[in-house]
């Protein structure tokens, strides 16, 4: 098959929405099928490097940043990006983003008689709620979310808190559930590895190793997690506590850090694009802690279980659906106090830890390869249930035009 994945995140951005449509596109190249991203153009950050891919990439122009420039606002309405999309001639259109990536979609489906998929991957509303200040913008930008989800031909969600989500924005069709999956492989890393990390960071061995990886953005529940290391601090519960990431709270971040007296407890790495690295990282830790109630899907939390690394997370977030309490994770509220006692008692069971980390891997890691097999043969089920829909209106129509035909006038002989 062929798929056209629409999407306004791509790398070097490495959000789960990013990640996903690269996964997608290289894991569908490996099974024989053809994927072309599209995607508007983004102003690449100094400190990154621009990211050339294996397949096709559609770029068509954009008219600025939006969410504290991290994405770019595509423009998808010049006639060359639906020129070339329909030469790519998608057998299925994916869009990854309620936005101008739906609006691009819709208008190519128009063209292209070919159904629509969307992926719902984040709290849009909340989103919109935090970026669009103006209430006509937040409106607009509502109104545009809610028309474009509606017209989807089908709807796919990474989690259940996803979905009650949509019926709570309003939306009552159905969904298809397709959880996210991780590249990182299940493989122990170099001893030298984790030795350099030590160094690196002036750890001692009997101290404990926490980790947060993802976007540095006060709604994941940052703040709480800085203000729960200051309680283990004033505990005297001994930790080293990593950040790898970067967002556009990083530098307000670092001051409450500093404001926390934690300096010198809690390190800011920054962007970690190098895999090997990063899993390094993962099998660096002793506990990842993500009480982040903001992602429907996230990602992290497979990467972590790949390297049996256990998670604390919080109650009514996605990531809580993934964990077994006390098996393989543990749950806890997402306040400050309810997360420093959760992390506390973790780290005073070391052989629990362990065990946790085992159960993770064993229950939680899901390969990439996994899920888009299963996204691969939805591709094909959605193709044909929309061939047999088409076919089912056009017959429809071609019957009432037939009713409605006023009869032929009686020749007068």
């Amino acid at each position: 098959m062929r798929i056209a994945l629409l999407t306004e995140s791509f790398p070097p951005n490495m959000d789960g929405t990013a990640a996903t449509v690269d996964r997608y596109a290289l894991c569908m190249q490996k099974r024989g099928a053809q994927a072309a991203v599209v995607l508007p153009r983004a102003r690449i950050h100094e400190t990154q490097e621009e990211y050339l891919p294996p397949y096709p990439v559609i770029r068509y122009p954009s008219i600025g940043m939006v969410a504290d420039g991290e994405y770019p606002f595509g423009f998808p309405y010049l006639p060359g990006v639906l020129k070339e999309c329909r030469a790519f001639a998608p057998d299925v259109i994916h869009a990854h983003s309620p936005f101008m990536s739906m609006a691009l979609a819709l208008r190519l489906r128009r063209k292209t008689g070919k159904p629509v998929v969307l992926t719902v991957h984040a709290k849009y509303a909340e989103e919109i709620a935090r970026y669009a200040r103006a209430p006509f913008l937040r409106s607009r930008a509502h109104n545009m979310m809610m028309k474009h989800i509606n017209a989807a031909d089908e709807v796919w969600v990474s989690s259940l808190s996803a979905a009650q989500e949509l019926k709570r924005l309003g939306y009552i069709g159905g969904h298809f559930h397709l959880p996210k999956g991780t590249d990182l492989p299940v493989r122990e890393p170099e001893s030298e590895t984790l030795s350099e990390l030590r160094a690196r960071f002036s750890i001692p061995y009997n101290v404990p190793i926490l980790l947060y990886v993802g976007r540095l953005v006060w709604q994941k529940n940052i703040r709480n997690i800085l203000d729960a290391l200051d309680m283990l601090r004033e505990r005297r519960q001994p930790f080293a506590m990593l950040f790898v990431g970067d967002g556009a709270d990083r530098t307000a971040m670092e001051d409450y850090t500093s404001e926390r007296k934690l300096d010198g407890l809690v390190h800011f790495v920054g962007r970690v694009t190098d895999r090997p690295l990063l899993q390094a990282f993962y099998s660096f830790a002793d506990l990842f802690v993500f009480p982040s109630t903001a992602d429907n899907g996230p990602q992290v939390i497979l990467e972590a279980a790949a390297c049996s690394l256990p998670a604390i997370v919080a109650s009514g977030g996605a990531a809580s659906e993934l964990i077994d309490d006390r098996t393989s994770g543990f749950i806890c509220g997402a306040e400050p106090k309810d997360l420093a006692d959760g992390i506390e008692t973790a780290l005073s069971d070391r052989r629990l830890l362990r065990r946790a980390g085992t159960a993770a891997r064993s229950t939680i890691y899901t390969p990439w390869d996994h899920v888009v097999e299963k996204a691969c043969r939805r591709y094909e089920t959605v193709a044909k249930l929309y061939i047999s829909k088409q076919t089912e209106t056009a017959y429809s129509r071609a019957h009432s035009r037939k009713l409605n035909t006023p009869p032929a006038k009686l020749r007068r002989d």
